[in-house]
């Protein structure tokens, strides 16, 4: 176990250290203080809670978050739905992706995580779930609260304490949503900029963290994790299925809001080829997966899947 904790502490390491590039070359140097800042606050938490999440995910967030915003600001105009976004909403999205899974270190060491696929197969285990994912959330909106009352010299507001707050306290909604039968609690926990909506106050940077939260199902470690997840659960090692399975959560999730929406003036910005990213960078990632999997030599398993299911749902 002090190997794998050591393996997930350089990459973690190695990705914040791209983060703090990313930001510094971009002329962002309080923002890449502030990475730096808020992941030594929250770092213990995350050891703690990695049996949940592995804690070079949370780095991964964080860097998805960054080059999504940083891309919105650059290129918005370029898409029909703009997810209009700030130097500000960098600052609070940081922060935002650093806490989000933080709260799992108050869950029960011998705890595992309760997936979805586990919830239809068992339907018994949906209060499980939701409890689980909805106790991680809270516990994650009072930490990163604290963090930010004492983060001296970033100026946080009352209402920008807020917003990141209930950022953490609702990033898993949408999964959230899909253990719910009712249609109308079902849309409360989803992202749209319908102002009529519950969670419009912390849109666009809700979706933008979604995505952030859900690329990375898509990389290889994210893979790898499930993979292992599965073993230890004495399942198959079977890359083909579950990268499969990743790509049919993120359409299914795509389908939910067209299905919720489809009689609503809320512009989703969704694209057919595109699942439910509405981001540019995210947009992108998803497209380019195929191209990006040709060239991880001898995993031809990856460009046969993505290839497939780049046809459709």
């Amino acid at each position: 176990m002090r190997e794998v904790l050591a393996w997930e502490k350089q990459q973690a390491t190695e990705l914040l250290d791209q983060v703090t590039a990313t930001l510094e070359t971009s002329g962002r140097k309080d923002a890449a203080k502030l990475a730096r800042t808020a992941w030594e606050a929250a770092e213990l938490a995350l050891i703690k809670g990695r049996h949940l999440n592995s804690l070079h995910h949370t780095a991964h967030v964080l860097d998805e978050m960054v080059r999504v915003i940083i891309q919105q600001m650059k290129s918005a105009k370029k898409q029909p739905v703009a997810l209009t976004v700030t130097e500000r909403d960098l600052q609070l999205g940081i922060v935002a992706a650093v806490f989000h899974d933080a709260g799992n270190a108050f869950e029960p060491k011998d705890e595992k995580k309760i997936r979805k696929q586990e919830v239809r197969d068992n339907p018994a285990l949906r209060p499980a779930a939701i409890g689980q994912r909805s106790r991680h959330m809270q516990n994650g909106g009072v930490l990163v609260e604290t963090f930010m009352r004492g983060a001296t010299g970033y100026n946080f507001t009352e209402e920008n304490i807020r917003v990141v707050r209930r950022l953490v306290e609702h990033h898993d909604d949408p999964t959230l949503a899909t253990f719910l039968d009712d249609d109308k609690d079902k849309k409360e926990h989803l992202f749209v900029s319908d102002k009529e909506h519950v969670l419009f106050d912390i849109y666009p940077l809700s979706a933008i963290l979604r995505e952030a939260d859900r690329l990375w199902m898509l990389t290889i470690p994210g893979i790898v994790c499930d993979l292992i997840r599965n073993m230890s659960a004495g399942k198959p090692w079977n890359p083909r299925e579950q990268i499969e399975a990743n790509v049919r959560n993120h359409q299914k999730e795509a389908v939910l809001y067209r299905k919720l929406f489809s009689n609503s003036s809320t512009k989703l910005g969704f694209e057919d080829n595109a699942a439910f990213y509405r981001s540019i960078a995210g947009k992108e990632d998803f497209r380019q997966l195929p191209e990006k999997a040709r060239k991880l030599g001898g995993n031809e398993w990856i460009t046969k899947v993505t290839e497939a299911w780049f046809i459709g749902p």
